[in-house]
């Protein structure tokens, strides 16, 4: 049996929720039709300051929900973190340490039926702060 909402503070914390649940359900039901497929093990480059730098991305996903791994082996570091997808791409953030912990970012767009993966990286740790691009494909 439901119980009335007996206070503002209530009824804010039960709309947020149900607005939250509807907008990761993606319309269609969680896990339903309309989430992108995007597990998988992607090879490609990230651009830094006009520098290539291969790198392999791995992304295992749950529902909306993804676990990133970006391995640049000619650097020596592996960032690790979690990222959403979105209605064309995904957004994640990953923790890294190369010289000093530090923190990057990637917002990108899924091509060729999730083939294709390209977009912008931030980085940004002690010793700097740099912008650049990426490019992956399965």
């Amino acid at each position: 049996m439901f119980r009335p909402i007996t206070s503002v503070g209530t009824a804010r914390r039960t709309l947020l929720a149900a607005a939250t649940l509807f907008a990761l359900s993606g319309c269609a039901g969680l896990g339903g039709p309309g989430i992108p497929d995007m597990a998988g093990t992607y090879q490609g480059t990230i651009t830094v300051e006009g520098q290539a730098i291969p790198g392999t991305l791995v992304i295992e996903q749950e529902e909306r929900v993804l676990q990133l791994e970006l391995r640049l082996a000619q650097l020596g570091v592996t960032a690790r973190g979690e990222g959403l997808v979105t209605d064309d791409g995904f957004t994640g953030e990953m923790a890294y340490n190369l010289n000093c912990p530090g923190t990057a970012t990637m917002e990108g767009t899924r091509q060729d039926e999730g083939a294709l993966l390209t977009g912008s990286l931030r980085a940004q740790d002690c010793m700097m702060n740099s912008a650049g691009s990426f490019r992956f494909s399965r």
